[in-house]
């Protein structure tokens, strides 16, 4: 009994790890960064979004022009490869994409490749999702959630656009 408990702590705690412990275990750059093959799409000159799931990728060098400093709304998966948590939203975040299109800009950010802007957005669980009105925080949500409760947090910024 106290094996399979210990067991359920690590597997629970690698999940909750934060991104500088996470970041610190880099994986070969590579095999990190390998995810499924997609056509991509042009959205500004700097920005590819992939038009098999919907989302744009963001780093440190595009996540201030396309998020912050961008216009109507924006939700950002902080997300690592190696989490678990994480990997079990993906295909939620594919289904949002998709069903959101041009309204909302979804993006992905990969902790364990930037190190800097989940820093300055203060990310201590992965996964965490942050939504963006014009460039500005306005609701997030930490850990594992619903598809429900994501489109819940979009629509909290559409509805507020409306007024």
């Amino acid at each position: 009994m106290k094996a399979f408990s210990l067991f359920v702590i690590v597997l629970f705690m690698s999940c909750l790890n934060s991104p500088q412990a996470q970041s610190s275990q880099k994986a070969d750059s590579d095999s990190a960064n390998v995810t499924e093959e997609v056509r991509e799409t042009e959205v500004d000159s700097d920005t590819t979004q992939s038009s098999a799931t919907g989302y744009v990728e963001l780093d440190s060098t595009n996540f201030h022009e396309i998020v912050t400093e961008g216009e109507g709304i924006s939700m950002v998966d902080f997300y690592s490869p190696r989490c678990p948590a994480c990997n079990a939203m993906t295909s939620i975040i594919d289904s949002i994409a998709r069903e959101f299109g041009d309204d909302v800009l979804i993006g992905k950010l990969n902790t364990d490749n930037d190190n800097t802007i989940w820093r300055q957005h203060l990310i201590q669980t992965l996964p965490t999702f942050v939504f963006f009105k014009d460039g500005e925080e306005y609701h997030r949500i930490e850990g594992r959630d619903t598809k429900e409760k994501l489109i819940e947090g979009i629509e909290m910024g559409l509805n507020n656009s409306e007024k």
